[in-house]
């Protein structure tokens, strides 16, 4: 494999790290930059929508086969980090919920946003970053920095430790997208995972 892919890789993700810290009024449109070349870089390298993790037919067998993994990041992980942080932390689901500020009647609006910003999270951090390094390097080492870096790009002001720990969890919800995402060669069921982590994770805050 070419290392101009690793390189053209290596520079669009730092490109968008470093808008997150230092050009924070341009980060989310530096943020379309890997979703664009990774669709220019399909088409003009010949890429198949099935090369790329576009596989809508497999989705119910790939599902099956990953459905432990999905339900362990999508409720388990969610539920369980709800109830610990109620009890000995609530600070930290207030930060939570200074990233995502609305109440229960606003959740049907922010769903068509949470839809699509999943996917477009799993394209750019899935499909492109981790599925390109792991060309280059081991598959589990490719899952670890990407996730590092999912967790990174959800940092958000506030006390350290609890910044911290909110980092933290986001990339252990990374690293788990990242092996539904490398067992299966699926996008979609990286984001299905992904998607629902997200809704059971703000209904758990919203209604218990």
């Amino acid at each position: 494999m070419s290392y101009r892919v690793l390189c053209e890789t290596i520079f669009i993700l730092l490109l968008t790290l470093t808008a997150q810290f230092l050009w924070k009024n341009l980060s989310i449109l530096l943020a379309l930059v890997p979703t664009v070349y990774f669709f220019l870089e399909c088409h003009f390298r010949r890429r198949t929508w099935a090369d790329v993790g576009f596989k809508i037919r497999t989705i119910p067998q790939d599902i099956a086969n990953n459905w432990a993994l999905i339900l362990l990041v999508s409720v388990i992980i969610q539920l369980s980090v709800f109830l610990a942080a109620r009890a000995w932390i609530p600070a930290y689901l207030d930060h939570v919920m200074a990233r995502f500020p609305l109440a229960i009647g606003q959740t049907a609006q922010y769903l068509p946003g949470l839809f699509v910003g999943t996917l477009w999270e799993e394209i750019n951090f899935r499909a492109l970053y981790q599925e390109r390094l792991s060309w280059f390097i081991s598959p589990p080492v490719a899952i670890g920095f990407v996730s590092v870096v999912f967790g990174i790009g959800h940092w958000a002001r506030g006390d350290p430790i609890i910044v911290l720990m909110d980092v933290l969890l986001v990339i252990i919800d990374g690293i788990l997208y990242g092996i539904i995402f490398a067992r299966s060669k699926n996008l979609f069921v990286a984001w299905i995972a992904h998607f629902l982590a997200d809704i059971f994770g703000l209904l758990f805050i919203l209604l218990l």
